[in-house]
């Protein structure tokens, strides 16, 4: 008699499982099995018109199992100086990351440097070096022709190309 009550009990979980995992809303089990990692993206610049735009590095953390609170800073403002003081940022503009599941993020440390609770963007050009206050990685083209190839042609293709990736072309003759 055991071995029957053994038998109805394990098949009433399977039957449970069964029904549970095919019918039961995907958003509800991705809930159950997932967690949302919360993380906090800070943006730090300044009014820079030909600086780098930090909107694509933001809009990598959203993914689904991310909640982002994101937050702009002016690199004068006082919570902006004591960022830029402990993870020891020298360009501007700069983003940084903050999670307590930092590690279960895809973050690229080629782009980013990485830490225990945190993610660091601050590779951008063109930028503003912030110890001199220029403006730095903006490119000078200059194209140069010999005047009798009646076969050669512009480039300025390729600088639209350059522009279209996000260089920034400072002067182009």
């Amino acid at each position: 008699k055991d071995y029957i009550i053994a038998i109805i009990i394990l098949a009433g979980i399977v039957l449970a499982f069964f029904l549970y995992v095919n019918f039961a809303p995907k958003n509800y089990l991705q809930g159950i099995f997932e967690r949302k990692i919360n993380v906090e993206v800070i943006s730090i610049s300044a009014d820079c018109k030909d600086c780098f735009d930090l909107t694509q590095i933001e809009k990598s953390f959203e993914k689904n199992n991310t909640k982002v609170e994101k937050k702009t800073l002016d690199y004068k403002s006082e919570e902006a100086k004591k960022l830029i003081e402990k993870y020891n940022i020298k360009t501007i503009p700069a983003l940084v990351a903050l999670s307590n599941s930092i590690d279960k993020l895809e973050i690229d440390k080629n782009v980013f440097s990485v830490g225990k609770d945190y993610a660091l963007f601050d590779k951008s050009v063109p930028y503003i070096e912030l110890g001199s206050g220029e403006t730095k990685g903006l490119v000078n083209l200059k194209e140069i022709q010999a005047s009798n190839c009646k076969d050669c042609f512009s480039l300025s293709q390729i600088k639209k190309q350059l522009e279209t990736m996000g260089i920034k072309i400072e002067n182009y003759e």
